[in-house]
């Protein structure tokens, strides 16, 4: 994987914010949680960021930034969220074991609220 630079690990809503503010500042990478990077020929990896306890912690997506006019339907614009975090049936090979096991989901009437 040449091409690869930098690999977020885990959950990256955090992670991604502070590694920018890493780049932006030229900070070194190696005090960012949960990354793995290539320094020279190395391959680097940081110790792993501890799970979002409460996802409703996280904020929403800016929804305005979306180009949601390529995406219509009977000319109502609209995007997807994923609301919930990991595997609801605990099968241990799912992708999704990469997020902690009891993240669970944000709370429907906050989504509702939100729109």
């Amino acid at each position: 994987m040449q091409n690869v630079n930098i690999i977020v690990r885990g959950e990256g809503e955090e992670t991604i914010r502070k590694l920018m503010n890493a780049i932006e500042s030229k900070k070194p990478l190696r005090n960012v949680k949960g990354i793995t990077f290539r320094k020279s020929n190395a391959i680097l990896s940081t110790e792993n960021k501890p799970f979002i306890k409460n996802i409703d912690e996280i904020p929403f997506p800016s929804f305005d930034l979306l180009p949601t006019r390529k995406h219509q339907v009977q000319g109502v614009r609209h995007s997807a969220m994923i609301s919930d975090r990991g595997c609801p049936l605990e099968v241990h090979s799912a992708p999704s074991r990469v997020f902690s096991a009891d993240a669970g989901k944000v709370e429907a009437q906050r989504i509702c609220l939100k729109r």
